[in-house]
């Protein structure tokens, strides 16, 4: 009894349907216990997206990019403790070197104690020192002023600039324990200490009051042997404008470091005194 009209409605019309509840992800979770705390889940510590998370980004080339820089935050931890290494080096190689310099000063220090002992003796007993025998004639140079001891009537001085006259020579005499004497070939007359402690070229023959310490090699100090009751004195010198006063003073380091710096030029050599012998005593 159905009519053409309604069996066509029925054919393109459909019944409505129950709307069906999802059992995928956008389902609600269950309600968390009573007491039981949450914990949140883990999140990847390089997203971006967290707080803290690193500044390279994500992908191949931000790997690589952490993987730089934790490369120079280890090199950079590597040199901050080379530093402190080469710092602590430093530092031992400083202390040891001004133990070496305190030990230098202390042997230098007893070996210049040693010579005055050593004078002393010969003092005593002074055939030990043997006579002087002529090692040559030299000049003796200033190397603070470049210039030359000088010999001015009995009294000594630097020589002006570039002078190189004969009262600059000297015959340079040595003794078997290494202390010297200076004679003026000018004069004849040896340089030594006077009674009033003055430095000249006065005395006719070689005596203790002569003796020097005059440096053999190398540059350094003049030592007047007899200053200071035979304990030694360094030659120092006061310059002045007309003239140049040279006295000993004590045989300290403190003087011995503050003397005048010499240097021994070698102008003809001699093995032999003259005459064959030994110079007059």
């Amino acid at each position: 009894g159905m009519t053409w009209t309604g069996w066509v409605a029925n054919m393109l019309s459909t019944e409505p349907v129950a709307p069906q509840i999802s059992t995928g992800s956008t389902a609600l979770p269950a309600p968390p216990r009573t007491g039981v705390p949450v914990t949140p889940p883990e999140v990847d510590r390089e997203d971006p997206r967290v707080p803290g998370a690193a500044k390279w980004g994500t992908g191949a080339a931000a790997e690589e990019l952490r993987a730089q820089d934790r490369f120079i935050q280890a090199e950079m931890q590597h040199l901050e403790t080379l530093t402190k290494i080469g710092q602590g080096i430093n530092r031992a190689i400083k202390d040891q070197s001004n133990q070496v310099d305190r030990l230098g000063d202390k042997v230098e220090e007893v070996t210049d104690e040693t010579k005055s002992i050593m004078r002393l003796e010969a003092r005593i007993h002074r055939g030990i020192q043997g006579k002087p025998k002529l090692r040559g004639t030299v000049a003796l140079l200033h190397v603070g002023t470049s210039r030359y001891l000088n010999l001015l009537g009995e009294e000594i001085t630097l020589a002006p600039s570039e002078f190189s006259g004969e009262t600059v020579q000297w015959e340079l005499f040595r003794l078997d324990d290494g202390t010297a004497g200076l004679r003026s070939p000018v004069s004849g007359r040896w340089l030594g200490q006077g009674m009033m402690g003055n430095i000249r070229a006065r005395a006719r023959k070689f005596g203790p009051w002569e003796q020097w310490e005059v440096p053999d090699g190398e540059d350094g100090p003049i030592m007047c042997c007899s200053a200071n009751s035979y304990a030694g004195g360094w030659l120092h010198m006061t310059p002045s404008k007309q003239t140049t006063h040279f006295f000993a003073s004590s045989a300290s380091m403190k003087d011995k470091h503050s003397a005048p710096v010499w240097r021994v030029v070698l102008l003809t050599s001699s093995s032999t005194p003259p005459n064959g012998g030994g110079a007059s005593w």
